[in-house]
């Protein structure tokens, strides 16, 4: 799990999300790729606040 910060930009007339803005940093070795999903319901918990 990598911490995110998000916001919804649009969502649907019955309210479900039309459009995410996601935002998380992870580093890349030259060339390399990686795969992520998102998740979303009941199972998925938050990731504390870093300390200031």
């Amino acid at each position: 799990m990598l911490p995110s910060q998000n916001r919804i930009t649009a969502t649907w007339p019955d309210g479900s999300v039309k459009w995410l803005y996601l935002d998380f940093m992870h580093e890349f070795s030259a060339g390399g790729a990686g795969n992520y999903t998102v998740a979303n319901g009941d199972r998925v918990t938050s990731m504390p606040s870093p300390a200031a």
